[in-house]
């Protein structure tokens, strides 16, 4: 659910020079030239905490937090794991670190981090996480410290009413964090002794956690974003979305 707010903040930043947008923002589009990735890095930085406001007319959601009704985080034999009534703090602090185009627009790659991300909402969970037996429903708060997100997109150009389009080949998430924190309130019908003795069994085996569950997450996310980023690239040429 992080990532896939970190890839909401990603795709505005990219790819808000598009036609008929407010004079602010197009004072804030990139050139196809080898200060690129300067340009980038600088006005993304700047246009971050902006677009984090929302902008109903851009279709761009508030950020400040970023809301999110549910998402089914975890289903298999083994486990059930539910969240709800989401809500995801930090993702206007993000920053833009580092941004690659690759050659004949056959896509992208950019790094953003986020020092402190804070995710509260409702979860219900069942089953068992590695070889403890969970199970509970309540509030809960992840705090995500120093994360380091990676985007990879790649595209090719094709003609359209006589103009060059994007399209999306294909995509992948890398992604590192230095310590999740976890609060998981209720559990075990309310039992504090064991629902405090999972909560620190989980905090000290987050990384563990985060192997297990983090890839099928990503295949999630990296769906969703594609699913953007064709929206967005299937409507501006190429030429619309960067700066002559």
């Amino acid at each position: 659910m992080f990532v896939r707010s970190l890839f909401i903040v990603l795709q505005f930043v990219y790819f808000f020079q598009a036609k008929e947008l407010p004079e602010f923002f197009q004072n804030y589009r990139c050139s196809l030239t080898k200060d690129f990735r300067n340009c980038f890095i600088e006005k993304g930085n700047k246009v971050i905490p902006v677009i984090a406001k929302g902008d109903p007319e851009l279709h761009i959601p508030k950020m400040i937090p970023l809301e999110l009704k549910h998402l089914q985080l975890v289903e298999t034999p083994t486990l059930n794991l539910h969240l709800s009534d989401i809500k995801i703090y930090g993702l206007d602090e993000m920053k833009i670190r580092d941004v690659r185009l690759f050659k004949n627009y056959g896509g992208f790659s950019a790094m953003l981090e986020g020092k402190n991300l804070t995710i509260e909402g409702q979860y219900s969970v069942n089953g068992k996480i590695l070889v403890l037996p969970i199970k509970g429903n309540g509030p809960f708060s992840l705090y995500l410290k120093n994360g380091l997100y990676k985007a990879i997109v790649t595209a090719e150009a094709y003609e359209k009413n006589g103009k060059k389009y994007f399209r999306s080949t294909g995509d992948k998430l890398e992604y590192s964090v230095e310590n999740i924190t976890f609060d998981l309130d209720n559990l075990f019908d309310g039992n504090k002794q064991l629902g405090d003795e999972m909560n620190r069994f989980l905090n000290e085996n987050w990384d563990l956690l985060l192997t297990d569950f983090g890839p099928g997450i990503a295949k999630i996310v990296s769906s969703m974003h594609r699913k953007m980023f064709d929206a967005f690239t299937s409507e501006y040429a190429i030429y619309e979305i960067f700066l002559e």
